[in-house]
């Protein structure tokens, strides 16, 4: 019989995954002074996609919100493919997109792994650290990490097709008379709860920037 026993200091929450299936897939890092291990695990079934990008996207992500932001203060920081599609938690997140069965997959599907791990790693920032209430001031969870996501986003490619982050991308919304106030809480946004937390903070801080 085997116990594990976890500790983490300064988490505000905690998850953890655990499978016969999983590949491990390891690199090490350093943020500032911090020592970090950079890890993936997933079931075979995400590969290729998994193996060539999620720990890459970890330590891309590391290195720009560290740059803009903070060092990441955590030893570990952990992308899991798991049933959801993307979903953080301090140290760890689980993200969803895997390649076809016959391991195949369009541009789509890796820049949509790309994306949702960056965003995911970078909740460690915003609000894992920061530690803003999240229900309360979506923009300052959602809004500051899509903002960043940005910058990853080209910094890995100037020509990745961000979804958030350009101007251009929100002018439907902004022109809609009907939508909420950037400071409504998030149980009571009646509607484009994506574009009112996430984009247009985002498109305000590309522009402020």
């Amino acid at each position: 019989t085997k116990t594990w026993v976890f500790h983490a200091e300064n988490v505000r929450d905690f998850a953890f995954a655990s499978s016969r299936k999983f590949i491990w897939d390891a690199q090490g890092h350093r943020s500032g002074t911090q020592p970090v291990l950079a890890m993936s695990y997933y079931p075979n079934e995400g590969n290729p996609l998994w193996a060539q990008y999620s720990t890459a996207a970890i330590i891309h992500t590391l290195n720009l919100y560290s740059r803009y932001s903070f060092d990441y203060p955590y030893p570990i920081a952990i992308s899991v493919n798991g049933p959801v599609g993307g979903m953080e938690y301090p140290m760890i997140c689980f993200n969803g997109p895997r390649p076809e069965e016959d391991g195949t997959y369009p541009e789509r599907t890796k820049y949509g792994l790309i994306s949702v791990v960056i965003h995911e790693v970078g909740h460690n920032y915003f609000p894992m650290i920061v530690n803003s209430d999240e229900r309360q001031w979506t923009w300052m969870d959602e809004g500051l990490n899509s903002f960043l996501q940005y910058y990853a986003e080209k910094e890995w490619d100037p020509a990745y097709p961000s979804n958030r982050g350009p101007a251009k991308n929100i002018v439907n919304y902004m022109k809609d008379p009907d939508q909420s106030p950037l400071m409504t809480e998030s149980d009571v946004i009646h509607r484009q709860f994506g574009n009112n937390g996430y984009g247009k903070p985002a498109a305000g801080l590309v522009m402020l920037r």
